[in-house]
This record gives structure tokens, C-alpha cells and sequence, in this order.
């Protein structure tokens, strides 16, 4: 390394990152509570972690900086969460930073021993960044004193408020780096309005976000449904309430009787959503084409009245064998957790139907033919689901069978689920099914967020 470029390492030891516009409203910003309000997947995380990190060393380029060593809090809504945004510190982070003793995986983050925890070398000021779950409800128990604390995506108001009391006794930084959807905003949107909090948003342009062209801007908005481009592409605090949440949905989609598959090799899943009562429950049945992607809705079974879990598993068995299917051959089970009523032996409804699906077929209860996983779910997991199925109509590469009629009627008439209405609420099963099952199958998200130049 030639002296030019050590000494210019020195002075910023994260010269590799490269702002855009967008990031740059963030870092060159000094007030103490910051809200930067971004459009999805522009880079506001990794500029908020980098902005973090600047304040972790005491070198940052554009604001004076308390020395280190310093204690900031890094609190996310999820595990799954938090390992994505260690994932993308690490891809910005000089291994030279760090403290010997703190190791990354990509599996379990950030640890020094057993501790969630990134820690910087003592040569670069010895700092720490410690890492919880608004899930794990740690952050109040962890009664700290903090220079700063980063919120990424909306927080609870009282994990904010939380928050805030950590960082008072030493005056230091409150950051949120957000897209306001999936979670109550209200109270952070007030927060602004009384100049509490220093609102930093930016649109969804090349000129701001320079790592996108236009043509890649267009189908962005294209893919993003319609309720939600205002908070997805303007970082808008509401969105709109349509008259049907699928914009990208037609008629076409639908294969019609005689329709066969096209070859290829196929994922099989089942996707199950327990309810009690008269077409509560449905099973849909999801092929996938292992080469392009393409999702078939092939088939489903409704419950046509009031039913229990032994019947419900004999329309899921003959479902199945319509298509020469056994259960042993779906390559995944997906079902609500929830015990809808149909909870017995202190079963929940999947294991329910998992143990009637094998005295269908002539199994022991023991060892029953397949395993019912539970739906991943958790604040915004409705929209985000449905979100990558619009994407995927988007790209034609969602088809659904006639057979599939309250699959259909979700596509044609769901509102979303910010409307509370009976219909729009029997609209809901089908479309939870489906998104149980295909979520996986579909998130295949491009995930540049860092512009970061090696040299």
C-alpha cells in the first residue's frame, strides 16, 4: 500500500463507500434524532450503517464526531433482519476495523464470544455496536447508557422512546433509516411535525439514486403495486386505498380447462389456510418450474361447509390424487399457525391435519406422510407478500387454473388488507394460501443497496 493511499486510508478507513445523493442528505446532516425516509431498496440501510460506523471510529468525513471510544445500539424487528443488515456492515466494513476477538458468520451476525455485538479494533478507537430485536423485547431490559442508537425500518413508539433515553445522559444520536410501510408511522409522522425529529427523504430518480438507471426506475414502479408505490417509490407517509389491490392482475391469467403444463421439471408446494366455518379452509396446490420461474396455481380445495380436520384432509388427499400426486411428493407444506378453531390434544391445526392426512392414506398418526410448516408471518408480511406476487404478474410468470375460483376472486376483487370489510375478509383465505406458500419461491429481490467501489 503506497503512503498516498494508507494515509488516505487513516483519514477514512471507509473511503471504498460511494454516497449517492440520497445517502449524502443523511450524512451531512448533524441534528441530533434523524429520520431518513427513502424509497425501498435505494441504499438508505447501508448509508445509515456506514454513517454509524463513521461515528464508531470518530472519523467522518462531513460532521465533527464525539472521539471514541463510543456505544451505539443497532435494534431491528427481526432476526432475519438484523443478519441482512450485518450482512451488508460486513460488505462495507475493512476486516483490518475490527477487534480480533469479534468474528462475523454469515449465519449468526456479529459476535464477540456469545455476545451480538461488532466490535472495532482498539488501534481505530475500540467502539461497539450492539444488536437487538424489537421481537426479543431486549432493548428495555438493556439498561445502557448510549452514544447512539439505529433504528432500521419503523420502530414501535416505545422502543423509540426507549431509545431516545439511552442516548440523553451523553447528549448523543438517535438515526432511523426507514421506508414508512408495513408498521404503524403515525406517531414518528408527529414526531416530525413538533420538530422532534429532522425528516431526510429523497424521490426515487437516477439523479438521487445513482446506482439506477431509468429504464430500471420504470420497472421498479411497474412491479410495485399500486396501493403501495406513494411509501415504496416516494417514501410517502400513506399510500392509497384502491378499488382492487392487484393493478397488474387480468383475466388472461387464467388457464383455462384442457390447459396443460409446460415442460419442464416442477416444484411442488401446498399452501394451507385453516379457518372454521362454511369456505374457511383452503389448500392450494403450487407448481413451479425449477428452470424459469414461472408459478402455476393448479389447483385448490375449499371446505364447503362447516368442516373438521379429518374432512379437510380428504379434499386436500383428493386434491392430489386428481393430479397423481401423493402427499409424500410435495416438495412443501406451508399452513397458518393459528389453531382456527380445529386445535384438539393440545394440537395446532397443522399437526391436526398432518396426523388426518395420514389416516387418509393409511399411515400410522405417528408418522404421518408430510410435515406442515408454519407460515412465516410478522408485521408487513401481508403486504410484502402480496407485493411479490404483483411482481410476479408483472413479469408473466403467475398463471392460475379455473379450477382455482377463490384464488381467482382474490386476484379480481381483494382490496387489501387495510379493508376491514366481511367480503374483502372472505376474500383473505386464498390469498393467504397462496402467499404462504410462494413467498419463498418468488423473493427474488436484486439486492443492490451499496455502491461500493474496490480498488
Amino acid at each position: 500500500m503506497s503512503l498516498r493511499v494508507l494515509t488516505r486510508f487513516l483519514d477514512n478507513p471507509l473511503a471504498a463507500y460511494r454516497p449517492t445523493k440520497g445517502q449524502l442528505l443523511l450524512h451531512q446532516c448533524a441534528d441530533q434524532k434523524r429520520l431518513l425516509r427513502k424509497p425501498n431498496q435505494t441504499g438508505g440501510t447501508v448509508g445509515g450503517g456506514v454513517d454509524v460506523l463513521w461515528h464508531m471510529t470518530g472519523r467522518h468525513p462531513y460532521i465533527e464526531v464525539p472521539p471514541p471510544p463510543v456505544r451505539w445500539r443497532l435494534v431491528t424487528y427481526s432476526q432475519p433482519q438484523s443478519l441482512e443488515i450485518e450482512e451488508k456492515l460486513w460488505e462495507v466494513l475493512p476486516p483490518e476495523l475490527l477487534d480480533p476477538r469479534c468474528r462475523y458468520d454469515e449465519d449468526r451476525g456479529f459476535r464477540v464470544g456469545s455476545r451480538r455485538i461488532l466490535r472495532l479494533a482498539d488501534r481505530w478507537g475500540g467502539s461497539s455496536l450492539s444488536i437487538v430485536t424489537q421481537g426479543q423485547r431486549t432493548l428495555g431490559k438493556a439498561s445502557a447508557t448510549l452514544d447512539g442508537v439505529w433504528f432500521d425500518e419503523p420502530p414501535e413508539e416505545k422502543d423509540y422512546s426507549e431509545g431516545v433515553k439511552r442516548i440523553m445522559r451523553r447528549r448523543g444520536k438517535v438515526l432511523l433509516t426507514m421506508t414508512p410501510i408495513g408498521r404503524p408511522v403515525e406517531w414518528c409522522r408527529e414526531e416530525v411535525k413538533r420538530g422532534a425529529l429532522t425528516d431526510l427523504t429523497y424521490p426515487l430518480t437516477p439523479e438521487w439514486v445513482d446506482f439506477y438507471s431509468q429504464s430500471e426506475i420504470d420497472a421498479i414502479i411497474e412491479e410495485t403495486l399500486p396501493a403501495e408505490r406513494p411509501q415504496r417509490c416516494n417514501a410517502d407517509w400513506d399510500g392509497v386505498t384502491p378499488d382492487r389491490y392487484y393493478g397488474a392482475w387480468n383475466d388472461d391469467r387464467i388457464l383455462r380447462s384442457g390447459s396443460q403444463l409446460p415442460g419442464g421439471d416442477y416444484w411442488v408446494g401446498v399452501g394451507v389456510d385453516h379457518g372454521e366455518g362454511a369456505k374457511k379452509q383452503i389448500a392450494v396446490l403450487v407448481l413451479v418450474n425449477r428452470d424459469t420461474g414461472d408459478a402455476y396455481l393448479w389447483d385448490c380445495a375449499e371446505s364447503t361447509g362447516k368442516t373438521d380436520s379429518a374432512r379437510d384432509a380428504v379434499a386436500v388427499v383428493s386434491m392430489l390424487d386428481e393430479h397423481s400426486l401423493v402427499p409424500e411428493a410435495v416438495d412443501e407444506w406451508r399452513g397458518d399457525h393459528n389453531t382456527a378453531g380445529k386445535s384438539e390434544a393440545g394440537l395446532l391445526a397443522n399437526q391436526l391435519l398432518e396426523q388426518e392426512i395420514a389416516d387418509v392414506v393409511g399411515r400410522p398418526r405417528s408418522s404421518p406422510p408430510c410435515k406442515i410448516q408454519m407460515a412465516r408471518k410478522g408485521p408487513g408480511s401481508i403486504a410484502a407478500g402480496a407485493g411479490l406476487l404483483h411482481r410476479a404478474m408483472v413479469r408473466d410468470q403467475l398463471w392460475v387454473h379455473e379450477r382455482c375460483e377463490p384464488v381467482v376472486a382474490h386476484f379480481r376483487h381483494w382490496k387489501g388488507p387495510r379493508d376491514s370489510s366481511a367480503r374483502n375478509a372472505e376474500l383473505t383465505h386464498a390469498g393467504d394460501a397462496v402467499r404462504y406458500i410462494l413467498r419463498d419461491q418468488l423473493d427474488t429481490r436484486d439486492r443492490r443497496t451499496a455502491r461500493i467501489v474496490r480498488s
